[in-house]
């Protein structure tokens, strides 16, 4: 019946509630305050609403509030004797999780984009990854060098064709 059984403090902090509605009990106040909170309003009452519909099914949801925290909500049905008796939702704040992600994707839009010849090596020095101007440098693919000795590809024979292909390529650029 969306009535709150009970919640923690910890919900109270991620969704920054005011004090005067955690202690008046009005479940009807506590919804409408979150979904005040979100960015996405129709999308977190299309959630809700399928949720309604379909009350056994479990769910992972992510919404991002006015405030720019990022929540994941998950909810799961409460059973008893089989019976789909209310919801049980648990929410995480994961804003630094997501702004880690996408600082990953970024580095690796900038290992692929980078002009400049770029080789990753573990700490045993074995190539791990090469990025496409490191291809372009080495003229040839890296996939026949990954997991060879990083130190080989700077050997004396190979660091004058290096070189040369360095050389090369900043006339070309000039």
């Amino acid at each position: 019946d969306n009535s709150v059984r009970a919640f923690n403090q910890r919900l109270a902090h991620i969704w920054n509630m005011p004090q005067q509605l955690l202690v008046q009990r009005n479940d009807t106040a506590v919804h409408a305050f979150m979904e005040a909170e979100v960015l996405d309003q129709a999308a977190y009452l299309e959630r809700i609403a399928a949720l309604a519909v379909s009350p056994e099914t479990y769910s992972r949801d992510v919404f991002t509030l006015h405030s720019g925290q990022v929540l994941e909500r998950r909810s799961v049905p409460q059973l008893h004797h089989g019976t789909v008796m209310g919801r049980v939702y648990s929410f995480r704040d994961i804003t630094q999780e997501v702004q880690a992600q996408a600082n990953l994707r970024l580095a690796a839009k900038v290992f692929d984009f980078s002009p400049d010849a770029i080789f990753i090596a573990d700490s045993e020095h074995r190539l791990l990854r090469v990025n496409p101007a490191g291809e372009t440098l080495l003229a040839q693919s890296a996939q026949p060098l990954l997991g060879a000795d990083v130190t080989a590809l700077f050997s004396v024979e190979n660091t004058f064709v290096l070189s040369k292909q360095v050389q090369a390529a900043w006339l070309n650029d000039g």
